[in-house]
């Protein structure tokens, strides 16, 4: 194998006569991809042994395959400006190859989309047999920003991004954002590819528009999605979508209508939705007054196996807005929200915790936070412990709002909290995700949100900065800037890609991009 030009080819081609056909197709995969490191290309699917070219290209094509071969009228999906640095080579006995590319720390780089494509050879007819996907991403170093390469199927904002086995990533349902349809439910569905970084179609359409549900990937695959606002108000709707099938359908709802709940899988297949409003103002972002004023005291839990509902515990009070974590230990941590606010009572930010214990189906409190608090970023740690990050109080008799900037860590043995760095700034709202350093670690990144948000009008200030903290939790650093506001974005880390996507545009002002999403590299 090795980057060449094509004078080789011949050689390999009588060599690979002897190859056994094709039985798969021929597919084509990156990873890292930073200036400064290099871009790994993987091949597989091909015949053992044939002879493959990977082409890399700064350009999209077409270009004819008829240039090498007047008999082939198929059309490749780059061009040819890079071919002197193609890699060329043979297929091992699994039919797979790989190669690398190292990329300088130039800053004229930055911001160029790179392609690829693969061809494996001979073919019966023709000089190229299979000819591979195109991969294509943005070239930049770490901590730089930049859009998608093209728009999600929907201008959207409070939808829901699951990330599926092969990597891609699907967004259902949301509101739109687009200045002349604002503040419609959509029912669109839509793949992100990491591997392209680009949006498709994803023809799983949901049955019903609705946004601010909450979806959980199931063990088998499926996404089990619940609650929202449809077109009709808050609502008990419960959809099973199933990737593999492509089908999506509307099955069992919940006892009560909620948004803002919170939705678990348990570790035994389960799923736990707990608490929320049963009615959301849809012109404030967090629908006061109308969602504090329905806070649910229900629970309610799903089971795989009959796919129908049943009641959980009750909790101690009425709560909405609470977050929640599956710990190491497979319990849910509740987190904070706020509580009361029905039949006459004065709403409280709460910081009251509770666990749930899937081996009794039973709720009982646990340690509170110090300060009430709701709409923290948080996530379970490689440890299996649970953090949280940022967050804000809301005194409701007053309406006034105070965002903090601490982070704190729930031991999932002691079951205890304890106060972490503060943050560099003060962030609501903010959605926090583990992932891998690419060396055997972990670090842990804050993005999305607000500084601040006054309840009475419902204005916001934008947070665009990226912050992270690594498995040692020593400090928090600032690794990036997006581009554009992203409130109601999704926030998704793309493995292998060394790359985070944020799914937007989201609900913000400042939107440069346009109806594409923000792609931060790691």
């Amino acid at each position: 194998m090795g980057r060449l030009p094509l004078r080789p080819l011949a050689a390999l081609t009588a060599a690979a006569l002897c190859a056994s056909p094709a039985a798969a197709q021929l597919q084509l995969s990156f990873s890292d991809g930073v200036l400064g490191s290099a871009v790994d290309f993987a091949l597989e699917g091909g015949a053992p042994g044939a002879a493959y070219v990977i082409l890399p290209s700064f350009q999209v094509g077409p270009t004819p395959l008829s240039l090498l071969d007047p008999l082939d009228p198929r059309l490749l999906g780059v061009g040819l400006d890079l071919f002197t640095i193609a890699t060329v080579g043979g297929l091992d006995g699994t039919g797979k190859a790989g190669a690398s590319y190292g990329l300088p720390a130039s800053p004229v780089l930055a911001g160029l989309p790179l392609f690829a494509q693969a061809v494996s050879l001979p073919g019966l007819l023709t000089l190229v047999d299979q000819v591979s996907n195109r991969t294509s991403f943005v070239l930049g170093g770490s901590g730089d920003v930049f859009p998608t390469l093209t728009a999600d199927v929907a201008r959207r904002a409070w939808h829901s991004a699951s990330t599926l086995k092969d990597g891609r990533v699907l967004a259902l349902g949301g509101v739109l954002v687009d200045p002349l349809v604002v503040g419609t439910p959509t029912a669109r569905s839509s793949f992100f590819d990491p591997q392209t970084q680009s949006f498709s179609p994803a023809g799983l359409d949901l049955p019903t528009a609705r946004f601010r549900h909450r979806a959980v990937t199931l063990d088998d695959g499926r996404i089990l999605l619940s609650g929202g606002i449809g077109v009709g108000g808050v609502t008990a709707e419960v959809t099973l979508v199933d990737v593999a099938s492509g089908t999506v359908a509307n099955i069992a709802p919940m006892a009560q209508a909620r948004v803002m709940h919170t939705m678990t899988k348990l570790n035994d297949g389960r799923v736990l939705v707990v608490g929320g409003s049963s009615n959301f103002t849809t012109t404030h972002p967090i629908g006061w007054p109308a969602s504090v004023a329905s806070p649910q005291a229900t629970t309610e839990i799903w089971s795989p196996l009959t796919r129908t509902w049943s009641a959980g515990p009750l909790l101690p009070a009425p709560l909405t807005m609470p977050d929640a974590i599956l710990l190491g230990s497979g319990k849910v941590l509740i987190i904070g929200g706020v509580k009361g606010g029905a039949a006459g009572q004065v709403a409280q930010s709460t910081g009251e915790c509770y666990l749930f214990d899937p081996s009794t189906d039973q709720i009982a409190p646990t340690d509170f936070l110090p300060r009430g608090r709701l709409h923290t970023g948080n996530v379970r740690m490689a440890n299996g412990d649970g953090m949280i990050a940022g967050g804000t109080t809301i005194d409701f008799s007053t309406q006034s709002t105070t965002v903090f900037n601490d982070a704190f860590k729930f031991d999932a043995l002691t079951e205890l909290w304890s106060g972490l760095p503060s943050i560099p700034a003060l962030i609501r709202c903010g959605h926090l995700i583990c992932v891998d350093d690419g060396m055997g670690g972990v670090y842990y990144i804050l993005g999305n949100g607000l500084t601040s948000l006054d309840l009475a009008t419902g204005t916001a200030v934008y947070q665009k900065n990226v912050y992270s903290i690594d498995s040692n939790l020593a400090s928090w650093s600032l690794v990036g800037t997006l581009n554009q506001d992203q409130m109601g974005a999704a926030m998704v880390g793309l493995e292998n890609a060394d790359r985070v996507l944020f799914l937007g545009p989201g609900s913000g002002l400042a939107q440069p991009n346009g109806p594409k999403s923000d792609i931060m590299i790691r």
